[in-house]
């Protein structure tokens, strides 16, 4: 899958468009996808390493307490 378009409404929720291929459809047999399905997707952004899971939520922490209102 490949995602086009995604578009973030509000926090937790972010629609998506995905390509699928033909193959993958054809596994699929008689099950029928309609518009409005749930999926399951998992979207590559961009590779992160070990540490950056570690100092990104403090480096947010620090930018927003040094924002002014």
């Amino acid at each position: 899958m490949v995602a086009q378009h995604v578009k973030a409404r509000w926090k937790g929720f972010v629609e998506a468009r995905h390509l699928v291929a033909d193959a993958e459809l054809a596994r699929l047999g008689d099950v029928k996808l309609v518009p409005g399905m749930p999926v399951e997707a998992f979207i590559r952004t961009s590779e992160r390493t070990v540490l950056s899971y570690v100092i990104r939520p403090v480096y947010d922490q620090i930018k927003r307490a040094f924002r002014e209102k």
